[in-house]
Formats: C-alpha cells, structure tokens, sequence
C-alpha cells in the first residue's frame, strides 16, 4: 500500500516541533504493518522533509512509525502484547 499526504500537509520540525511546509521528501521506504487477511501488508512510502529555519532539512516524524523503524507502531504493539 502507497501511502501520501496531500500537497498542502505540513509537518512538525522533529527537534524543535515547530510546523512547515514540506520541503522535499526523502528515498522510498517500507514499513511492515498488520497483516490484511492474512496477507503480508507494507506501507510504502517518501517520507516527507521539512527545512527548518533553526535546524537545517531534516525529514519529518511520521504518524505511523518511529524514526529508523522498519515497523508501524501497531505492528509492533501486536508484537509486544502479552499473549493470553
């Protein structure tokens, strides 16, 4: 699954949390996130950047996962969760 946001989205500067545009958006990456009925699911995706006026171009914290992570954050608490 190809994720997006639409061309007027802003994003908060990940160090000091302050709102702007995109300026760019980094290299494709993949995300492995919950299984769809019980096929394999990754979201895909140009992770957006901002160039804050304080902290230079860094790319913008997403919604959906960890910065670095290769996981969504629902995937990963499904596989943190206690087992009954």
């Amino acid at each position: 699954m190809f994720v997006q946001h639409s061309p007027a989205s802003r994003f908060r500067c990940p160090r000091c949390e302050r709102e702007i545009a995109v300026f760019d958006h980094a290299a494709e990456r993949r995300w492995r996130h919950l299984g769809t009925c019980q096929f394999l699911t990754y979201l895909v995706s140009r992770p957006p950047r901002v160039d804050c006026p304080a902290h230079g171009k860094l790319q913008a914290n997403l919604p959906s996962a960890e910065a670095g992570s290769r996981i969504t954050a629902m995937f990963e608490a499904l596989a943190i969760a206690p087992t009954i």
